[in-house]
């Protein structure tokens, strides 16, 4: 018996045979078949074929999409059934789905190595079959950056997201995991006229019982090209990937640890110096003027980590007086932690001694975290994530915390056999492979039990060094926190200055705004507001700094604004740094933006030239709303005319180094003129 899901524009329909799983098809196209999975079960291959559907549990959820549930016994394995579970919105072409295996049989690896094909796919008659990496940690920048090229000929390749195109039909796959570039747990192969996906390690350990369930995996067609292919899976980041809206919406966030890195490399103080309720209030009256939506404590706040209970040595009366000011000023609080970590003496550690990271049967060492007491890292492949779950859950009601910045939380680091990530039967090789696979997965279900309990909740994931779980899996959840004040490890080749700290997007200037918007290139594929990076608010006095190029000083707060309200919408550190006359331009700018920040999170972003040329343009407009951001490294002229039509009401920050002129051409678009007598930016809003 089939069954079919009816989109608006396509059909998606079960077959479960032993060549076909689903079929994707739009009208006057050939369907797109995918095969079902192989498993290696009780030391022989098996194929996902069931004999018939019969529907299991079906529910709506809660950001309108439904997810129904299928079962049906394995033809080729008498006492196994194959759950196969699909959400999806009927108007938009991203499906997902996931399977899992059922029954008595025990996953194992006859030749050492996991034997477990997820997914495979024709090629017979398709083009330009395309790759887009999420997860290459990029040394000059600093950051994890897409790329997008050519899946070759017999090279397994990570993705998570493959495109290709079948006459004016175009496809992808994707699937929802997450690891650095080169630590591949799941890969493509295009192999002549066929496309898998295969694991590569860490799936299963030799020996594990049932059930088992792979990640999330999608799959979408539209009529045109990779573009058309962009837009969509953009709006499904946007709208259908995770469960509740939280993450999705555009707020400005605003976060301490610039001020405590400067406090400590450029006066010598401990860096939780200012971590004290008299700054933070200060640095609130200062954010609220500004006009700032979030506000993150970053590490210091607490007393010691695992615990999770306010210093009261930093605040002796708790945080009720911080939330207070928040909420006078409608502002939200944030709480900087380390996930992993639980200090020597904590109550958490005693409680959960089982669940220490080991590695070769030795618990980590301590270290110190953030000049508080010495920790040792918990495993969140272990029953330690649903009691980090739970102290979150219990600081949101105690505290008001709404936003939760997780940091330190490296892909590998535990090989023991008494969590959740293979027992003695595996070797510790496994075992590790296995805690690196779960971990992003185990990081998104703890995001999303904290949603069920605290619907507003939003975690920002910290990935501003390499070697972690960066891809899907935790977009369904959470967002990144993608840029911090690096590169810590040296790769510029500067002189090494004598504190030992090669951190030099601190100060002020255009270069970590520069640095910044190369992150931008996530916009095609994935939300900007995803990717939350923070923008120096500083407005230093010219003479200090910079110099005349060619006969007016650059004037950095507007290079600064210009890129913060494209999306990335994080301001970092140091707030009593900025002027009074800043503090109303980043107020005048914010109060603008707040009326198209909307259009601006939607809009599919249009970008000419890149960070650092003249020009550099980004166009943001979502039905004729939004902004252009126009910025030059040199003095001269520019011109841009929009690609759609605009509003009738537009406003231009004001700039003493130039001018925006918007003229309106009789189709509705807009041609800009952009001035500039000195690097810098021109931002022009169209605005209700």
């Amino acid at each position: 018996m089939y069954h079919k899901i009816r989109l608006d524009h396509a059909v998606v329909e079960l077959l479960g045979s032993a060549d076909v799983l689903i079929t994707y098809t739009m009208q006057d196209h050939r369907p797109l078949a995918i095969s079902p999975p192989r498993w290696s079960l009780d030391g022989r291959d098996v194929v996902g074929a069931v004999a018939q559907w019969q529907s299991g549990a079906g529910r709506d959820l809660p950001n309108g999409c439904r997810e129904q549930s299928w079962i049906g016994e394995l033809v080729h394995a008498p006492g196994h059934r194959m759950e196969l579970t699909l959400r999806w919105a009927a108007d938009d072409p991203v499906v997902r789905f996931r399977f899992s295996l059922h029954g008595p049989g025990r996953l194992d690896k006859p030749d050492g190595h996991d034997r477990l094909r997820f997914l495979s796919c024709s090629l017979d008659e398709v083009v330009d079959v395309g790759l887009v990496e999420l997860s290459a940690f990029n040394e000059l920048t600093h950051s994890y950056l897409p790329v997008e090229r050519d899946l070759q000929q017999g090279i397994r390749e990570m993705g998570p997201i493959v495109t290709a195109r079948r006459g004016d039909l175009s496809f992808l796959l994707a699937y929802e995991h997450g690891s650095q570039a080169n630590e591949a747990f799941l890969a493509y192969t295009r192999d002549g006229a066929e496309l898998s996906l295969d694991a590569v390690q860490g799936t299963y350990c030799r020996g594990d019982a049932l059930p088992w369930t792979s990640p999330w995996l999608e799959v979408a067609a539209v009529t045109g090209g990779r573009d058309e292919l962009a837009h969509v899976y953009r709006r499904f980041v946007l709208d259908h990937l995770a469960l509740r809206p939280a993450t999705r919406r555009p707020q400005l966030c605003y976060n301490t640890w610039n001020r405590q890195e400067r406090a400590k490399h450029w006066e010598g103080k401990p860096y939780l110096a200012d971590m004290t309720e008299e700054r933070m209030l200060l640095e609130i009256d200062i954010a609220a003027r500004m006009g700032v939506d979030v506000f993150v404590l970053d590490t210091g706040w607490y007393e010691k980590t695992g615990d999770w209970q306010t210093s009261r040595a930093r605040f002796p009366r708790g945080l009720d007086p911080i939330k207070s000011a928040l909420d006078a000023h409608g502002m939200r609080l944030g709480l900087w932690f380390g996930p992993l970590h639980a200090a020597l003496s904590s109550r958490a550690r005693a409680a959960h001694e089982d669940c220490l990271m080991c590695k070769k049967g030795e618990p980590g060492p301590a270290h110190p975290v953030w000049e508080t007491e010495a920790s040792q890292n918990l495993c969140l492949a272990s029953r330690w994530a649903e009691a980090f779950t739970d102290e979150l859950i219990r600081l949101h009601r105690e505290t008001g915390v709404s936003v939760f910045k997780w940091d330190a939380i490296g892909q590998w680091g535990c090989d023991s056999p008494d969590h959740r990530h293979g027992g003695l039967e595996a070797t510790q090789e496994e075992r590790a492979a296995r805690y690196a696979y779960l971990l992003p997965l185990a990081m998104t279900e703890v995001v999303e039990r904290l949603a069920e309990a605290v619907p507003e909740a939003i975690v920002d994931f910290d990935v501003t060094e390499p070697g972690r779980a960066v891809g899907l899996a935790f977009l369904a959840a959470g967002r990144y926190f993608l840029i911090n004040n690096g590169p810590y490890f040296g790769n510029y080749d500067l002189p090494n200055p004598p504190d030992g700290n090669s951190n030099i997007f601190l100060g002020p200037g255009q270069t970590r705004a520069m640095i910044c918007r190369q992150a931008y290139a996530f916009d095609r594929w994935l939300p900007a507001n995803l990717t939350l990076v923070h923008y120096l608010p500083d407005d230093p006095a010219p003479a200090t700094w910079s110099w005349a190029k060619p006969n007016a000083p650059v004037d950095v707060l507007e290079t600064t604004l210009a890129s913060v309200v494209l999306g990335h919408n994080g301001l970092w550190g140091d707030l009593a740094a900025v002027s009074e006359a800043g503090i109303a331009r980043i107020r005048a700018v914010l109060d603008r933006w707040r009326t198209v920040r909307d259009a601006v999170t939607r809009a599919q972003p249009r970008r000419i030239g890149i960070p650092g040329m003249a020009p550099e343009i980004h166009e943001k407009l979502h039905d004729g709303y939004g902004l252009v951001a126009i910025f030059a490294a040199q003095s001269g002229t520019w011109e841009h005319v929009t690609a759609g039509t605009v509003a009738a009401a537009d406003w231009s920050m004001p700039s003493v180094n130039g001018e925006a002129v918007v003229t309106r051409l009789p189709d509705g678009r807009a041609r800009i003129r952009a001035v500039f007598r000195a690097p810098g930016a021109r931002l022009v809003m169209f605005t209700p």
